[in-house]
């Protein structure tokens, strides 16, 4: 494990085709590259960061980190749609070097 994010929410970006994750560093680093773990239950899911955003809450005068994950198609948005992140820890594992 490179480092736990904590997630708050979540939004997608239709026309860029992305699923942003956003919350806070708690631990470690992440970068674009490095893989998003979930665990559910006994199982897992994992993707790529694709990139790093700074969403800004204006309302509440605060700033989070964004972790923006492509997808390809419909099902793999509902998908991360369906996994409804909120209020909770995920891992980060380190980006693979090509």
């Amino acid at each position: 494990m490179t480092g736990r994010f904590w997630v708050v929410g979540s939004f997608h970006v239709r026309s860029r085709s992305l699923f942003v994750l956003v919350g806070d560093l708690l631990e470690g680093k992440a970068e674009p590259g490095s893989t998003v773990c979930v665990r559910l239950g006994g199982l897992g899911v994992s993707t790529r960061v694709l990139s790093l955003e700074v969403i800004d809450i204006s309302y509440e005068g605060r700033q989070h980190l964004g972790l923006a994950l492509a997808y390809d198609d419909p099902e793999e948005l509902d998908f991360w749609n369906a996994l409804s992140l909120s209020n909770e820890e995920i891992e980060l594992e380190d980006a693979i070097e090509t």
